[in-house]
């Protein structure tokens, strides 16, 4: 969730419609270029309950535009924001930080563009550290997101209070880190609207798990519940494994070394 201010909620309130703006390299693209735009982050996969997750946010838009003035890797910055009809808009909110990945215009100029944001920045082993390992789970976290360029988030802090100890990583890419560190929170990481590295335990969804599936502009899908879990298993290695619980109901399987 975002703060607002009381301008936005109050045209939230009434009749109103959203405007969609999309910063490409720094330049601004409004609604009078701007033929569709559609954002997606998946937590717990394709709606199945998985855990231990880094998922990366995916972005695609078509705007009329020079291919030329659109360079490769370009960074896509969407933001939306109301306007009541009658003179008064809200600020801008961000949607996420992306970087282009394909790119195809057609005979009309019709330029089409995906993009994904920095978790995908994370595919690689991590390039320098400066921690003393074992670290604790924070502090790893922490850095990779100085690594990927984006800050921690405020719920991440309050969320990992295990204080783990992380043995360095030096098989591992800093995605799969992540991914092991969630799953000792029963959880999985994503990249929020603000840019920031988020921590979502599955139990901080409700008590009727429900999860949201798909983002676009002012629209939200949410899976079915999941169903009841009665185990956990977590795989070390291919020999290794530990368990808690039953066989009776769901069982969460686990890689977490």
């Amino acid at each position: 969730m975002q703060s607002t201010s009381a301008l936005y909620n109050t045209i939230l309130a009434g009749n109103h419609r959203k405007e969609i703006k999309v910063n490409i390299a720094g330049t601004d693209y409004g609604m009078e270029a701007l033929t569709g735009v559609k954002i997606t982050r998946s937590l717990f996969g394709n709606g199945s309950p998985e855990l231990g997750l880094a998922t990366a946010g995916e972005i695609t838009l078509s705007l009329y535009a020079d291919s030329a003035e659109v360079p490769r890797m370009a960074e896509i910055r969407p933001y939306v924001r109301l306007n009541d009809g009658a003179g008064q808009v809200s600020e801008w909110l961000p949607r996420g930080v992306f970087y282009t990945d394909t790119r195809s215009a057609d005979a009309s100029g019709l330029l089409t563009l995906t993009g994904y944001d920095a978790m995908l920045k994370a595919e690689r082993t991590q390039p320098w550290s400066e921690l003393v390992w074992p670290a604790a789970d924070l502090a790893v976290v922490r850095e990779i997101a100085t690594i990927l360029g984006v800050t921690v988030d405020s719920k991440t802090v309050s969320r990992m209070t295990g204080a783990f100890p992380i043995p360095m990583p030096v098989q591992y890419t800093m995605r799969e880190t992540l991914k092991f560190i969630a799953a000792l929170y029963g959880g999985s990481f994503t990249l929020t609207d603000r840019n920031t590295l988020l921590l979502v335990p599955l139990w901080s969804l409700g008590s009727t798990a429900d999860v949201t599936v798909t983002g676009g502009m002012g629209r939200l899908s949410l899976s079915p519940a999941f169903p009841a879990c009665t185990g956990v298993r977590f795989l070390i290695d291919d020999e290794t494994e530990v368990f808690a619980g039953t066989e009776s109901g769901y069982v969460y399987e686990i890689s977490c070394p």
